[in-house]
């Protein structure tokens, strides 16, 4: 059970990380596209 709720909170540390990073991504894609506009 305890081996359970750590490998879920590894998983869901994983995710947030992986959302994050697809945040920023997108952050990053938006800032280029304006910049093409300006």
């Amino acid at each position: 059970m305890i081996a359970y709720i750590i490998s879920d909170e590894k998983y869901n540390r994983a995710k947030s990380s992986l959302l994050a990073q697809e945040i920023e991504n997108l952050h990053n894609y938006s800032n280029r596209f304006t910049r093409l506009c300006i």
